[in-house]
């Protein structure tokens, strides 16, 4: 864990946390999703955010038939690893204290969304396929469905790839209006802000722009960090959510 990179923008009621290449991939395709070494890694790096493996719930993303990309799961301590071995979302909510979220990532942007107030915590997977989905609307009617009040939501998003390093070839969303500030076009690749974009649907949602916070480290640029587009296929770093 990188201290400098850890979240700072939530209170003493969350434990936030953000691994590293240093703590080891939490995630190893190559060897299985439950590895028994990738599962010692989690827990580790659990331990040390101050949590623990057996009270998390392990996001898996697929991008199959199966595909997860708008999908939003509220979860309880039934779908902590002690019970499950994964839950199958884009994104978790929960209102339970002690239940961790615990999503593995290399270069998508990890999004926790939090209220200090009625204690809710939700954390989504933000990659390209998943912010062209309702995603962010869905989770935002979520908690104004338990009482949230939108100003009242705090969001931040961790180290991602960022715009200079994120060339896509095709992407057709690029002719959509809500797009053109956030994807630059040159010599015939795209380049997309999924961060900016991301950040002005949560606004567009009504969160305050004063409570969206977003990591600066680009993951292609930054070695600390596993990144997909810089050759990292299998492994990933994690981010972890827990209310206490």
């Amino acid at each position: 864990m990188i201290t400098a990179d850890q979240p700072q923008c939530f209170g003493d009621h969350l434990i936030a946390a953000l691994s590293s290449k240093s703590d080891g991939t939490v995630l190893d395709k190559t060897l299985g999703i439950h590895h028994p070494a990738i599962i010692a890694n989690r827990k580790r790096f659990c331990a040390l955010a101050g949590s623990d493996y057996a009270h998390v719930v392990y996001q898996r993303i697929l991008y199959n038939h199966e595909q997860t990309y708008d999908v939003l799961r509220e979860v309880t301590y039934r779908d902590t690893t002690r019970y499950m071995p994964e839950i199958k979302a884009d994104g978790l909510i929960t209102r339970e204290r002690g239940v961790g979220l615990l999503l593995p990532v290399a270069d998508c942007a990890a999004t926790i969304v939090y209220d200090p107030k009625l204690h809710i915590v939700a954390l989504l997977h933000l990659g390209r396929h998943s912010s062209l989905t309702s995603l962010i609307a869905k989770t935002i009617r979520a908690f104004a469905g338990f009482g949230s009040h939108r100003t009242d939501l705090i969001v931040w998003m961790a180290p991602s790839v960022q715009q200079s390093h994120y060339q896509l070839d095709y992407f057709d969303p690029a002719d959509g209006e809500e797009w053109y500030e956030f994807v630059d076009k040159r010599d015939g690749k795209y380049f997309v802000d999924l961060q900016g974009h991301n950040a002005a649907v949560f606004e567009r949602e009504g969160l305050s722009p004063h409570n969206i916070h977003r990591s600066s480290i680009n993951t292609a640029a930054r070695g600390e960090y596993f990144s997909h587009s810089q050759g990292d296929t299998s492994q990933r770093f994690a981010v972890l959510v827990q209310l206490i």
